[in-house]
C-alpha cells in the first residue's frame, strides 16, 4: 500500500516476493496505491520514483500473474484488501510515520515491516521489523509468518 516512491523499496518488495513465490505456489502480491506509469494517471516526479524498475519486475516470467497492482482503490475496498490478506509486507527505507502499518493492524492484517525510522514506533511489539536491506531475512519473516 502506498505511493511509488523509492523510499518506499518496491524492488526490494519484488526480490522479497520472488524469494517468498519460489517457496509458496499459493502465494500473490497485490501493491495498492497511485500507479506512477505515463499516460495513466499524473503523478507529480513519477519518473524519479520506482515506477519503471517496479513494472519490469512484473513483467519478470517467473512471476507471471501472481504480482497484481491495483492502483488506487476505494476506502471499502482498502479495508477489505486489509482484512483478506495474508500479512502487509513492508519494506520501506524511510517513513515519518506509516499510515499503511496502522490502517492494516487495525484491520487485524499482521504486519511485517522495516525496522528503520518511524516505523518501530507505530507497529510496537504488535509487528515482525526486519532490516529492509535485507532481502532474504525479510522474505524469512514472511514465510515464517506464512
Amino acid at each position: 500500500m502506498g505511493t511509488r516512491e523509492a523510499r518506499k523499496n518496491l524492488p526490494g518488495l519484488i526480490r522479497i516476493f520472488e524469494a517468498v513465490a519460489s517457496e509458496r505456489s499459493d502465494v500473490d502480491l497485490v501493491i495498492v496505491g497511485l500507479t506512477g506509469k505515463k499516460g495513466e494517471r499524473p503523478v507529480q516526479g513519477a519518473e524519479a520514483w520506482s515506477g519503471d524498475p517496479l513494472d519490469a519486475a512484473t513483467q519478470k516470467d517467473e512471476l507471471g500473474q501472481r504480482v497484481r497492482v491495483l492502483g488506487p482503490v476505494s476506502r471499502e475496498d482498502l479495508i477489505a484488501l486489509y482484512s483478506s490478506a495474508e500479512a502487509l509486507c513492508f519494506p520501506t527505507l524511510y517513513e515519518g510515520f506509516g499510515l499503511p502499518l496502522l490502517e492494516a493492524m487495525a484491520c487485524g492484517c499482521p504486519v511485517i515491516s522495516s525496522s528503520t525510522t518511524a516505523v518501530p514506533e507505530v507497529v510496537g511489539e504488535v509487528g515482525v521489523l526486519c532490516d529492509p536491506e535485507d532481502e532474504e531475512g525479510f522474505a524469512h519473516a514472511v514465510l515464517s509468518l506464512l
